[in-house]
């Protein structure tokens, strides 16, 4: 019982390596994943607990995507960004997963995880029934990262690589005290999640918490700092201040969206949307205003990038 499983791509064939991780992929879940980078690898460890599961995966630049199934539906994910950033699309929404950030996945939407460099991250499966449905629902419509407590995400950081790395086979009755436990750190983390935030006191709160607004409305035509003030509760002038000594807010809400659109491109195949859709979908005025901003931030333009991701797909 609550015997740990590992897999890797360092004895595999370069050529054959992605064949290998998807079709073996169905024992964490089932995905689909395309390399990045000339040479793909990628190592998994995961140890499953009566019906919850714990699991660490490394990986090289690549992109994958997760389904909806009968078996993800019944559970939630709990992610853990370890190392790397990884742009998640779930539906119309993206998010930015930094290192030491945490988030709720929807197990009835289909995600895809671009990740440009090398990325680590732990998760945790839990039963849909075993936590609180009210809560649950809160989470995924509102913000899906988490602000998980310094104490519990330590917790359950500290379970979880023990787990996966370091410990033996299991009792019966040390594998139901484990998932016990583990699906208490999860309660508690969707508790800390669903309750009122705390009053800001700091800049660096205020900017955090205006980058995580700005990642989840990219798409909104109405994003603006004021928007983004009246979501925080101060003045516009307060977030432009939170801001000083770095990238301006307006300056990072236009970078944010010419990256999603950027990541969109790569994401083939575009057969169904123009590059003219695609700029108003992210709040450009114009293709000419589009093409313009998206050449400065990248040195070519979306037709030209466009074409080289098409031809290197062939």
């Amino acid at each position: 019982m609550g015997k740990a499983y590992f897999a890797s791509t360092d004895a595999i064939d370069p050529a054959d390596r992605i064949e290998y991780w998807n079709s073996g992929s169905s024992m964490i879940g089932g995905v689909k994943a395309e390399a990045m980078s000339d040479l793909f690898d990628a190592e998994v460890a995961f140890r499953r607990l009566e019906d919850l599961t714990v699991g660490s995966v490394t990986t090289s630049p690549h992109r994958v995507s997760l389904f909806p199934s009968q078996r993800r539906a019944s559970l939630l994910r709990l992610r853990y960004q370890q190392s790397g950033t990884s742009i998640l699309f779930e539906g119309h929404r993206s998010f930015t997963l930094r290192p030491g950030e945490w988030m709720l996945v929807d197990p009835h939407a289909p995600q895809t995880s671009v990740n440009k460099g090398d990325v680590s991250s732990i998760w945790l499966d839990v039963p849909c029934a075993s936590l609180p449905q009210a809560q649950v629902a809160a989470v995924l419509a509102g913000n899906p990262r988490l602000a998980v407590g310094d104490k519990l995400g330590a917790d359950l950081v500290e379970l979880t690589r023990y787990l996966v790395g370091e410990a033996g086979d299991l009792s019966v009755e040390a594998e139901r005290d484990v998932s016990c436990r583990l699906t208490k750190l999860f309660r508690q983390a969707l508790g800390q999640a669903s309750q009122s935030p705390a009053q800001l006191t700091s800049r660096e709160d205020i900017a955090r918490r205006a980058r995580d607004y700005v990642d989840r409305h990219l798409q909104d035509p109405d994003l603006s700092v004021e928007s983004i003030a009246r979501e925080l509760g101060c003045t516009p002038r307060y977030v432009h201040k939170a801001f000083e000594g770095s990238e301006s807010i307006c300056r990072y809400i236009w970078n944010r969206r010419l990256d999603m659109c950027r990541d969109r491109l790569e994401m083939l195949p575009m057969a169904s949307k123009t590059l003219t859709a695609l700029a108003f979908d992210y709040g450009f005025n114009s293709s000419s205003h589009f093409s313009r901003s998206f050449r400065e931030r990248f040195g070519t333009s979306p037709s030209a990038f466009l074409a080289s991701v098409q031809r290197a797909s062939n």
